[in-house]
């Protein structure tokens, strides 16, 4: 709980439960296939993760990030929280991108200089080969594991695999 309560940033797995396409704003459609899909994100300002994730975990019903178009489609498999400053969601989509996520362009990106901070996965990565892709002193990470189940987030444990 404390760590909710500290800015940092995350990664939000989610998992379609059926193909076809979604608009996403101004970048267009979204083909939905069945793989994971991984959005780095950040949450710096007041509130927190907290206030981040209470906004994640319900429907929004004026889009306003390009995650709000995807997750009224798609459900949240797993949230990996990291509280603290860095790595920041760059790095995160960095490290999403070198564990061999396909990027989908420009996702979630439309302030930065990333490729995108979405990337789709065969297979959910590891907590620890996640961990080994985030470039730095990586024994400094707190990275915690969160399941959610239906719009909740239940314990899932300290962040190892």
């Amino acid at each position: 709980q404390k760590a909710l309560m500290s800015k940092g940033a995350y990664v939000l797995w989610l998992k379609p439960t059926q193909e076809g396409k979604i608009a996403v704003g101004r970048i267009g459609h979204l083909s939905l296939i069945d793989r994971f899909l991984a959005y780095a994100g950040s949450a710096m300002g007041p509130g927190g993760l907290k206030s981040r994730l209470a906004h994640h975990l319900r429907p929004s019903p004026k889009p306003h990030w390009h995650i709000d178009y995807l997750k009224a489609h798609v459900p949240i498999q797993q949230i990996w929280l990291l509280p603290q400053a860095l790595p920041d969601e760059h790095d995160i989509a960095t490290a999403l991108s070198v564990l061999g996520g396909k990027v989908l362009p420009h996702f979630g990106a439309s302030d930065c200089r990333c490729p995108s901070h979405l990337y789709g996965f065969q297979h959910m990565a590891t907590l620890s080969h996640f961990r080994s892709a985030l470039l730095g002193p990586v024994e400094d990470y707190m990275l915690i594991r969160a399941i959610v189940e239906g719009n909740c987030l239940v314990d899932g444990g300290n962040g190892e695999d």
